[in-house]
């Protein structure tokens, strides 16, 4: 039991110093273009980022939507959907809400390292993205935007 505490506790030290300049090189980047390139927004000319917390109301009735965007999204050429979860009491609150979701989720460190650079203070949080990480639109918006392209 020692040993497993002491190797947890070595693994933690090294991530968080790893942690501090993988931060660093994503706030250089600009966080959103570092998202726009993830496998679900590179290469695209629009991205989605949906920022939901795990204690949500409102983020745990949008699941569904949430699998079905997802899955529709892959295979568009042109729009790229990344879903982030974060904002839970634990790492394994939002790991286990992610795995609720499925696909390719993006979890929140419990700082709330994404939040904080994408500047998120509510949740749900949907933004839409240009390739370059400019934001085109928010919320409401960013909803009619999704709306109109994966309604066709």
């Amino acid at each position: 039991m020692k040993i497993h505490f002491i190797f947890f506790i070595l693994v933690g030290a090294i991530f968080y110093s790893e942690r501090d300049k993988i931060l660093a090189l994503i706030k250089l980047a600009k966080i959103p273009v570092a998202i726009v390139q993830t496998p679900e927004c590179s290469g695209k000319k629009k991205c989605s980022v949906i920022y939901v917390a795990p204690w949500c109301p409102a983020c745990n009735s949008m699941i569904p939507q949430l699998q079905a965007l997802l899955e529709v999204s892959q295979n568009h050429p042109d729009f790229g959907v990344q879903v982030i979860v974060g904002n839970g009491k634990t790492m394994i609150e939002n790991q286990m809400k992610a795995q609720e979701i499925g696909g390719r989720v993006i979890t929140d460190d419990e700082a709330g390292s994404y939040a904080k650079i994408l500047r998120i203070t509510y949740f749900p949080t949907i933004l839409v993205f240009d390739q370059n990480g400019k934001v085109l639109a928010k919320d409401t918006d960013a909803m009619i935007v999704l709306n109109e392209t994966f309604s066709k």
